[in-house]
């Protein structure tokens, strides 16, 4: 399984705008496209009580105007190419006019 730094270094490969939760307080975020990637459930494994290793599931979230097929294949790629098994979504945010593509994660924490 990869790791949480695996994943970064994948996200970091698009060369486009990316944050690991919210952006800073005040500021409204780049423009689109841009990446954010949101922790979710986790799981530890250990014995004699010692965590050994976490996992954790995260949904790495593409925000673009109307859809981009390129953009997609190229993170999928980059997961990919990382040894990432991804599952996908994607949501039109009718509301903020972008489409959201969302792929679900796990990678073990480091």
């Amino acid at each position: 399984m990869e790791t949480i730094h695996d994943l970064i270094s994948a996200v970091s490969a698009l060369g486009i705008p990316w944050t690991n939760g919210v952006w800073g307080k005040g500021d409204d975020g780049p423009t689109v496209p841009y990446v954010t990637i949101k922790a979710g459930d986790g799981t530890s494994y250990g014995a004699d009580n010692i965590t050994w290793c976490t996992v954790m599931d995260y949904d790495v979230e593409l925000y673009v105007h109307g859809r981009d097929y390129a953009l997609e294949r190229a993170l999928e790629q980059a997961l990919d190419d990382a040894e990432i098994y991804w599952s996908k979504g994607v949501y039109l945010l009718e509301d903020e006019s972008v489409c959201e593509t969302v792929y679900s994660v796990t990678v073990r924490e480091d």
